[in-house]
């Protein structure tokens, strides 16, 4: 009788722990609207509620002059960055964001009325550097005059962000 109840006691604390590492101990999914530091989660309205982290920044005024949204985008559920940046850029110059001390370079698909979105894939190398970023600036030419337009983006809260996303 004694073993029994033993087997019994194991067999249920084995499915507690189970549990609990499967169910419980798994991190929630951020909240729509829930922020990390200078970044905020925006999910889909689907059951899967996948998330991405988005930082806008704006000029006095109001008006946007750079989007930065960072997450699991591409098709294949591969992370990348996608920047809104202000129209009036000399596209042959591209965007760039800048990692620390290293520079890649994006990809403009289009620009509409609201700006031009560029995109970079995240493998697992740049994703890395980019958690571990001290300052990431993206990096634009004006049309006119062919000045080059820095803008910072905080990193504050991005790691604790994408841990949350992921």
């Amino acid at each position: 009788m004694r073993d029994g109840l033993a087997r019994a006691a194991l067999a249920l604390a084995v499915s507690v722990a189970w549990f609990a590492l499967t169910v419980g101990g798994a991190a929630a999914a951020p909240k729509d609207g829930q922020k990390f530091g200078d970044w905020i989660a925006r999910c889909g309205k689907e059951k899967d509620g996948k998330c991405v982290l988005v930082q806008t920044q704006v000029v006095e005024g109001g008006a946007r002059l750079l989007e930065a949204t960072i997450g699991k985008i591409g098709t294949k559920g591969e992370f990348g960055l996608v920047a809104i940046v202000p129209l009036g850029i000399h596209l042959p110059s591209g965007v760039a964001v800048l990692v620390d001390e290293e520079q890649f370079p994006l990809s403009i698909l289009k620009c509409l009325q609201d700006g031009c979105q560029a995109v970079m894939e995240l493998d697992g190398a740049k994703l890395a550097k980019v958690r571990k970023a001290k300052g990431l600036v993206l990096g634009v030419v004006e049309e006119a005059g062919r000045k080059t337009i820095t803008m910072p983006i905080s990193v504050s809260g991005l790691d604790d962000g994408l841990t949350a996303i992921k």
